[in-house]
């Protein structure tokens, strides 16, 4: 498991690379020597090993996930509303109560609690890989930094409209962290808001 704020790269058995997000737990019995099973809690990323057509299986609470040899991750919304997979390789099959779901590279499915209903879409430009978030930034706005923050740490943020009317920043991460040291450090830089934790999210006020 991580400890809330951090992630936490694990490498499985079976030499599969898992990231395990902030606050997130995955678990897997005997060394999965009895299937390639392992259950998430929370949000993660996933570097499966090919091993002679044996698929690997991911279990949530809402989705199961079954792959060969692809990089994909994982985002469940802690307020319960839904759940995203997005596809970097290779491909997965994606089975809800709401029905499944074949995901080509590219790609991403939303799961959608509320409504029972799923959608597949590309995954937006936009989309960070959080494993690999650029940390060192130089006269960025404060909005810029704390969206790469909370990518990494794979949290939400919700800011005020008028965060970027003052100075821009210049401010370096080294990764080691805690998500309130890397927030504690922004807020110090602005000096004109306070913030709190509401679920998954980084709300400032």
């Amino acid at each position: 498991s991580a400890a809330e704020g951090t992630h936490r790269e694990v490498t499985l058995p079976d030499s599969s690379v898992v990231w395990v997000g902030s606050s997130g737990s995955i678990s897997f019995e005997d060394n999965l020597s009895h299937g390639r099973s392992v259950r998430l809690d929370g949000d993660a990323r996933f570097d499966v090993r090919k091993l002679g057509g044996e698929p690997f299986v991911v279990e949530t609470d809402n989705m199961t996930i079954r792959v060969l040899g692809t990089e994909f991750s994982v985002a469940q919304d802690d307020t319960h509303e839904n759940s995203r997979v997005y596809l970097y390789s290779g491909a997965v099959e994606v089975s809800t109560p709401a029905g499944s779901a074949t995901l080509a590279p590219g790609t991403m499915l939303d799961y959608d609690y509320t409504s029972g209903r799923i959608t597949t879409a590309p995954i937006p430009s936009g989309h960070t890989d959080w494993r690999y978030a650029d940390l060192d930034f130089r006269y960025e706005p404060a909005s810029r930094i704390l969206d790469r923050l909370a990518a990494y740490y794979m949290v939400g943020v919700i800011y005020p409209p008028n965060i970027d009317d003052y100075a821009e920043i210049s401010i370096s991460f080294d990764g080691t962290e805690s998500l309130d040291q890397a927030i504690r450090m922004v807020m110090a830089m602005i000096d004109r808001y306070n913030w709190r934790m509401e679920g998954n999210n980084i709300v400032m006020y």
